[in-house]
């Protein structure tokens, strides 16, 4: 049997991916994205093992995605896009789904974690090591990624 080897990507690819994750975010925050949506992305964290070790590929990038907490504004963006997803409890909190489907824009290099879907424990739990905000107070931070 021949073993699966998960796909692994370049530090640069990485730098490229992170410019764009970041810009789509800023899309939903700015209100110019594919949908209107409601929340918005308070804070984005880069964390994991493209910023705590110096391979020179990993597997996967990984973005904290924390939102403001208005549950009342999710409930209007569902009125407004109902059964998006076939999944009920992704249907339930379809506005971050179908964010976090914007934000992907069909890329497998991401792993997402959101403070919706994983509490806060995730939030601890990326912060615990060293990581890098990529958005704070809902607007982008500059930095150099080339350092990554």
């Amino acid at each position: 049997m021949s073993e699966s080897k998960k796909t692994e990507y370049k530090r640069e690819t990485c730098r490229e991916k992170i410019r764009e994750i970041v810009k789509r975010a800023e899309e939903i925050n700015n209100g110019t994205a594919d949908y209107k949506y409601y929340n918005r992305i308070k804070e984005m964290i880069l964390f994991g093992s493209l910023v705590n070790t110096d391979k020179e590929k990993v597997h996967d990038i990984d973005i904290l995605v924390i939102w403001d907490d208005n549950r009342e504004l999710g409930g209007k963006f569902h009125k407004e896009h109902p059964r998006i997803f076939k999944d009920w409890i992704k249907d339930m909190f379809s506005e971050w789904y179908s964010a976090e489907k914007y934000l992907r824009n069909g890329g497998k290099a991401y792993s997402i974690h959101s403070n919706v879907e994983e509490g806060k424990e995730i939030v601890e739990m990326a912060k615990s090591k060293k990581y890098i905000v990529l958005m704070s107070d809902y607007k982008s931070v500059p930095i150099d990624l080339d350092t990554i």
